[in-house]
């Protein structure tokens, strides 16, 4: 069983960077089974949401500028696929959730 202060110890050797391969082999020597040593090296889900949103309007005004000016679209269209990527990201957090 992963006691609390053993997940942080894990958690401190690997942002320490000790290899992950290592430490599982060390886990598994000490009894400990697969399962709980998958469960200490899930992945971190990623949330690019915000990220999406604001490049999206930054490229929107920056392609109104280009449409004032030039009279180009292409930035704009950009920003449209952009803000329809932020919208699938957050249908998907919420299905998720």
């Amino acid at each position: 069983m992963l006691t609390p202060e053993k997940i942080k110890q894990i958690q401190k050797r690997i942002k320490y960077g000790y290899p992950e391969g290592e430490l599982k082999s060390e886990l598994q020597k000490e009894g400990f089974t697969q399962e709980e040593i998958n469960q200490l090296f899930k992945p971190k889900p990623y949330d690019m949401r915000s990220w999406y949103l604001t490049t999206s309007i930054l490229f929107f005004i920056g392609g109104m500028y280009i449409v004032l000016t030039t009279g180009g679209f292409f930035v704009l269209l950009f920003s449209v696929g952009l803000f329809v990527t932020y919208l699938a990201e957050v249908k998907r957090v919420n299905k998720n959730n």
